[in-house]
Parts: structure tokens; C-alpha cells; sequence
């Protein structure tokens, strides 16, 4: 078929301007049938191309063997897929008279294989109420004194603006999660009505019998669900569709606040400066509406949310540990904290918080606070100060104790080389220290003790008083 622009010269030079068709052919270098077919045409209303060729009926009958065979290679090796020249093959050893050639095989396998995995790539519009988020936790990367160590990203989305805040955490646990909720709700200034949550062993136990799946919230969720008043939904295993808009802020947050690899000192002051930059974010388009921000549409969803509640939420949990010769509790097997020698099988009350455990006796008097241990490389943490006591009477073990490591090259050498007596001195005042002012102090003391070689016991009390009244 000719172009309409062609059409319209062929008409054009016929009735306006009078020529015949044998000349308007010459002119066109067409045909005069052409010239004659568009000249004496009436209808000129637009008409849908048709599909050049057509699939030959004979092979719509094996159209079901062929949707067999392929749902039996979704369960095969991605690597093993059926191939056009293969199932010509499989069809023929089925169909000894199989009529279909090799060609048109081919073609239609590929047009029923591409209809037989076209539902998994096809979606469904969306609706998304202001005020309703979904929370998912990822990993990243970030330097600290120079190491490459790998953090945890707890981040909220609002799926009805495209709105994303987060908060960066040193280890995965429930009460980082509900802490950096917790956070996110104070500085947003109101807490979503539903929120969607992945199957975060760290919040929800799963468990699978037979065909039935049972999630079983941990009694901190639901203590922080009861307190804020929202409600939950835990979303189907390996469904990410399910939650895409937190799975896209998760991108959107390593890509845009996360690279290149942020130096992080201190997760308290980092995490306001991310909060700082969501705020920033927000003032952007809303990818698929031109005209609309969503910061506009922020503030939507934030006037639908739940108000905040009037008590503080305490994001920590309570359990009992005994401790064993060494004072040293036990945490899932692989952390080792170490409190005191004095509480040698002795129950000891621990509540856990996002980065701290602080240990306390059974009647709930505070022992002391130590960093929460994440990393299994450092897999113990040390209350030295209350082992100092014990080391003075057994300085034999001194050698061999993990607490040099603590001391200044200068002191760890002066007690190396030390006798006994001087050792016990040394780590006697460092006790009697330690219980008024502490581990640091103890040790600084001590080791400008030992740049001036004091030993006797006397002699380094009297300069600790000197010390204290100047």
C-alpha cells in the first residue's frame, strides 16, 4: 500500500488538475491499475493493520503438550531450558505422524513459551492509603578507622508518597529495629496506622508444619505494637512484591546517602544526620506524576497518622544468666561478657538494648554497662576494673591476662619486668582507684607511676592523695 501522502498526489493531479490516469501513472511511476484503484476509492475510514502471517491451524491441537512439557522444565535448572529445536524433537517422538514443520514448530513454541511466563512479569495497579509503611532491614557497608565493616539499615517507606527515612545500627536485632521505630516515630511526629513487616526472625518466629505456617511475634513486638497501637501484617516468604516500596527505598538510601562508603564513628550522631538528609529527600517528584511532590504528599501522611503516646516506650528486654568460675556470662554461645570475679555462680539480671547490655544483681542493683557484641571476630568484652582485685592476690596470672592490652607500653613493661611484691602494689592501687574513679583513671595513674618506678604501696598511696587534694 502506498503512503497517504503518495495517495493524495495521485488524486490530487487527477481531479485538480485534470490529467489522466495513464499520465498520472507516468508522473508516479505506478501502475495505472494503482493510480485507478486510489481514483475510484470511496472509503477512506482508517483500518487496522492485520498480522502479516497467520499461525497454520495444524499446530493449535499439541499447543497443550507443548504448555506440558514447559511445566515441567519451571521446575528444572535455568540452565536446562527447552529449546525450539527440542521440542520439535519431543513432538515428533510423541507424534510419530506429527505434521508440523520444523519452521512453524519454532515459531508457535516461541509465541506459547513467551504467553506461559508472561504471568509472572505482569502486575496489577496499586492503591495506597496515606499513613500505612512498610519496614524491611538490609545490610551495607561503612568505614570505621579505616575497615571496611558491614552495618545493618533498618528503613520505613510510605508506599502513598514515596517517602523513606532510616536508621543505620552496628548489629541486627529486634531491639535495633523497634529503636530505630521508635526514632523514626518521634521525628515524624506520629506513628502509621498498619505497617508491613518481612519475617525478621529478630521480631516473628516462623515455624512450617506441613502446608500450614505459623508466626509467632516476640513478646518485645508485641509489648511495642500494644504501646504504639498499630496494626502489623508480616508479609509471605520470598513475596518481596509484597513490601516493593521499602525495597526500593532500601536502593534508593545505598545509592543516594550511602555512596560512596560513609566513615561512621559514633551510629548516634550518624543516624540524625540521616534523618536530616530523608528530610531533604523528600523534596523531589513523585516519580510517574510530573507535577506532584512528595513532600506535598507527606503531609497527607502525616495527618492520618496515630498520635504518639504520651509514655516512653523503654526498647529493651530482661533476662536471667548464671555466671560462671570467671564471672563471665554467655550470650547464644558466641559472645562472652566478663563482669566480676565476685559473682561466680551467681544469678545475674540482664536487660538488653540496642547497643548496650547492662548487667545488674538479683535484686536488680546495677553491676555494670558493656558494649553489645555483634562482630563473632570479637567475640568477648571485659569489665577489667573488677578483676583487678582478684589479680593482686594471684599475680602469676597476670602474664598471661588479656588485661595487658589495656595498659600503655610503658606500664605493661614496668610489671612485666616486675617482682611479685611490686606487681600486687601496682594492682592494688589500681583497684582501690578504680572503685572512686574508675578503670581510665586507675590506669593513668599507674602507668605515670611506673615512669617514675615507684613500688612501694606506702609511697603510691600517698602520691594518689596528693593527686586527688591538688
Amino acid at each position: 500500500m502506498l503512503s497517504m501522502r503518495k495517495i493524495d498526489r495521485i488524486r490530487s493531479l487527477y481531479y485538480d488538475e485534470g490529467m489522466t490516469m495513464t499520465d498520472v501513472a507516468r508522473r508516479m511511476n505506478c501502475s495505472a491499475n494503482t493510480v485507478s484503484k486510489y481514483v475510484k476509492a470511496t472509503d477512506w475510514s482508517p483500518k487496522p493493520r492485520k498480522a502479516r502471517y497467520d499461525y497454520n491451524n495444524k499446530i493449535i491441537p499439541y499447543e497443550d503438550d507443548m504448555k506440558l512439557l514447559l511445566q515441567k522444565e519451571r521446575n528444572g535448572h535455568y540452565k536446562q531450558r527447552i529449546t525450539g529445536t527440542r521440542m520439535f524433537e519431543l513432538l515428533k517422538e510423541l507424534h510419530p505422524d506429527f505434521p508440523c514443520s520444523y519452521y512453524l514448530t519454532k515459531k508457535h513454541f516461541l509465541k506459547v513459551r513467551r504467553e506461559f511466563y508472561s504471568l509472572n512479569k505482569q502486575y496489577v495497579p496499586l492503591v495506597h492509603n496515606p499513613a500505612k509503611a512498610q519496614v524491611d532491614f538490609a545490610d551495607f557497608y561503612y568505614l570505621h578507622k579505616g575497615e571496611k565493616v558491614q552495618g545493618h539499615l533498618l528503613v520505613i517507606a510510605f508506599p502513598y508518597s514515596n517517602a523513606v527515612y532510616c536508621q543505620a545500627y552496628k548489629g541486627k536485632s529486634g531491639e535495633s529495629m523497634l529503636q530505630g521505630l521508635k526514632d523514626i516515630f518521634a521525628h515524624i511526629g506520629g506513628v502509621p496506622y498498619e505497617i508491613a513487616f518481612d519475617n525478621d526472625a529478630t521480631i516473628v518466629n516462623v515455624k512450617r508444619t506441613g502446608i500450614d505456617v505459623v508466626k509467632t511475634p516476640t513478646d518485645l513486638f508485641l509489648r511495642f505494637k500494644a504501646h504504639y497501637k498499630f496494626r502489623s501484617y508480616f508479609c509471605n516468604s520470598y513475596r518481596s512484591n509484597e513490601k516493593a516500596s521499602v525495597e526500593v527505598g532500601i536502593k534508593t538510601v545505598r545509592m543516594q546517602m550511602l555512596s560512596p562508603m560513609p566513615e561512621i564513628t559514633g551510629f548516634e550522631e550518624f543516624n540524625k544526620n540521616l534523618l536530616i538528609a530523608c528530610d531533604k529527600a523528600l523534596h523531589r517528584r513523585r516519580k510517574g506524576y510530573f507535577k506532584t511532590m512528595v513532600n506535598d504528599l507527606f503531609d497527607t501522611d502525616k495527618k492520618n497518622l496515630l498520635p504518639l503516646p504520651e509514655i516512653d516506650f523503654d526498647v529493651a528486654s530482661f533476662k536471667k544468666r548464671i555466671c560462671n568460675e570467671m564471672g563471665c556470662i554467655s550470650i547464644a554461645g558466641k559472645h562472652h561478657y566478663y563482669l566480676s570475679p565476685r559473682f561466680c555462680r551467681k544469678i545475674v539480671q540482664i536487660k538488653t538494648t540496642h547497643d548496650k547490655l547492662h548487667f545488674h544483681d538479683e535484686f536488680f542493683n546495677p553491676i555494670c554497662e558493656l558494649p553489645r557484641l555483634f562482630n563473632p571476630n570479637s567475640a568477648a568484652c571485659y569489665n577489667w576494673g573488677e578483676y583487678l582485685k582478684l589479680l593482686s592476690v594471684k599475680t602469676n596470672a597476670l602474664e598471661h591476662c588479656a588485661i595487658l592490652n589495656e595498659f600503655p607500653e610503658v606500664l605493661r613493661d614496668f610489671l612485666l619486668d616486675a617482682d611479685k611484691k611490686v606487681k600486687k602494689n601496682y594492682l592494688r592501687i589500681m583497684h582501690e582507684i578504680y572503685v572512686k574513679d574508675g578503670f581510665e583513671s586507675a590506669v593513668k595513674f599507674a602507668n605515670i607511676m611506673a615512669e617514675e618506678c615507684v613500688t612501694e604501696y606506702e609511697r603510691l598511696k600517698t602520691l594518689y592523695s596528693q593527686t586527688i587534694n591538688a
